[in-house]
């Protein structure tokens, strides 16, 4: 009788990998929405988190990738790990962190933020940064 571990162990480091990948893909694109250069691939994305690759997320006392003085491209010299609850204290702190209302059009109406865009639509902040982004939307767009 042959063992069936060896499939199932490298179909859990298979699935574990596309995992990763995911979140790799994830953070490379909202980077690109906020129009901030990543100078990531994939290899030095994992070999940057290490072993807190699990601690990273969302919540105050999750790790987030952040950059030194909020300015710059995402790329290892730039970077460091703090929680998000540091990440945000350091925004306030060093005054990158403003709270932006931008007036958002779509589809021939205007709505005064994403958030009432968001509503109107029942849909996300990133659906609505997307489809202003998305050169496939024209008529969207924020100011």
């Amino acid at each position: 009788m042959t063992s069936t571990l060896p499939f199932f162990g490298r179909f859990k480091n298979f699935m574990i990998d596309q995992h990763l990948r995911n979140k790799y893909s994830v953070q490379k694109s909202h980077a690109r929405l906020r129009n901030i250069e990543w100078h990531f691939d994939y290899n030095s994305w994992l070999a940057w988190w290490g072993n807190d690759i699990d601690r990273r997320g969302a919540g105050g006392d999750a790790l987030c990738m952040a950059r030194l003085n909020d300015c710059g491209v995402y790329s290892p010299d730039n970077c460091y790990k703090a929680t998000n609850r540091q990440n945000n204290k350091d925004a306030v702190k060093n005054g990158s962190f403003v709270k932006q209302h931008k007036m958002v059009h779509a589809d021939g109406m205007v709505f005064d933020s994403v958030k009432q865009c968001r509503e109107h639509y029942g849909k996300t902040n990133y659906f609505v940064y997307h489809r202003c982004k998305s050169d496939n939307f024209p008529d969207w767009y924020m100011v």
